[in-house]
């Protein structure tokens, strides 16, 4: 019974962030800013939904890897969706570049999340089940700290060079996105063979979403 109740976290998760993403896009903000939020929010849905899927599957070895590739449909795309996201938040120009070459390798890994040269096989934990990392897995993961750190980047030079209020704000910014980083990449580990405090990391996502959210409200006043 308790076992049934936990695995419900992630798919109450999933469903929360999809309403604060739809919620936001509903706002008259400005279009690119709430896209690029709906997509995020619509990421996470994936993952925290297929999560949930694979956690209620994790006897049947093949949906469970079914599920986890779904997973992947939403997650390669995270790394360029969170650095384009800073770059329209901080007002950047960006480089056209950059963003061009992150979806491109978005696309890349998306094709190739579908074979086992991505994931393969299963490691079951206490609470949770994850697909064994292969070795495209790995490049993936260094294509993600890449642009998770260049989307730090932008935040903390958005911190250092605005002032007053803007400066607090860029603070409340940049500290919620390296908390959450950190704990995304650590949602990984279980690819790799090492256990996770469940359900921490499915919970994170709605927390940071939700101060997201607020900070959104407090940039578009």
């Amino acid at each position: 019974m308790i076992t049934n109740l936990i695995n419900l976290i992630p798919l109450l998760s999933s469903l929360f962030v999809l309403a604060l993403g739809l919620f936001i896009f509903s706002k008259r903000y400005e279009f690119r800013l709430k896209f690029l939020f709906l997509l995020l929010c619509l990421t996470a849905f994936m993952w925290l939904f297929g999560t949930f899927m694979m956690l209620i599957n994790r006897e049947n070895e093949a949906l469970a890897i079914f599920w986890d590739r779904f997973i992947y449909l939403g997650v390669v795309f995270s790394p360029i969706l969170f650095y384009h996201f800073s770059v329209v938040f901080c007002r950047l120009r960006g480089n056209k570049t950059v963003i061009n070459t992150g979806y491109i390798l978005a696309f890349i890994f998306l094709i190739l999340s579908r074979t086992d040269y991505f994931v393969s096989g299963l490691f079951k934990y206490q609470w949770i089940v994850h697909s064994k990392a292969q070795i495209f897995h790995h490049f993936f993961m260094v294509f993600l700290l890449i642009y998770m750190f260049l989307c730090l980047l932008n935040f903390y030079r958005n911190y250092r060079n605005s002032e007053g209020i803007l400066k607090t704000q860029g603070l409340y910014m940049f500290i919620p996105f390296l908390l959450f980083i950190i704990i995304s990449v650590a949602a990984f580990l279980p690819a790799y063979g090492v256990n996770i405090i469940y359900p921490v990391p499915y919970i994170s996502g709605v927390l940071f979403s939700t101060i997201l959210v607020y900070l959104i409200f407090i940039r578009m006043k």
